[in-house]
């Protein structure tokens, strides 16, 4: 049996959640997959979320953020990916350690309805 994580609204700041990379080869020789699981915040100043985290070094953009993850079926509902200002977060000494997720509200599935239904995005 196989299974999907559900897109799902960001409902609020303050959630549970459990990431997933992969870092670059060259930050983790082992190549090996990341997880951590960790309440998130909001982003000061920004309609983002952040985790602090160690090990999302570079190329784990994009890895999804699972609120109510499921260690049976590894599935989760989606409500944020690794991403956002500056690329996902900070430069310097933390950049491993704190990331960021952009919220999903209206806009996202406004985009989403657009890419399944073969739609040019509309902007707002």
């Amino acid at each position: 049996m196989t299974g999907a994580n559900r897109l799902t609204r960001t409902p609020g700041y303050v959630n549970r959640v459990t990431v997933i990379g992969y870092p670059n080869s060259d930050d983790d020789p082992a190549d090996q997959a990341i997880r951590c699981t960790t309440l998130t915040s909001r982003l000061d100043d920004h309609k983002q979320l952040r985790m602090r985290c160690d090990g999302f070094y570079s190329g784990t953009s994009g890895s999804p953020w699972l609120a109510h993850f499921n260690e049976k079926t590894k599935t989760g509902e989606l409500i944020g990916v690794l991403g956002g200002l500056n690329g996902g977060g900070p430069d310097g000494d933390d950049s491993d350690q704190l990331s960021y997720s952009p919220v999903n509200d209206e806009e996202i599935f406004k985009l989403y309805l657009d890419a399944i239904n073969g739609r040019e995005p509309r902007r707002s």
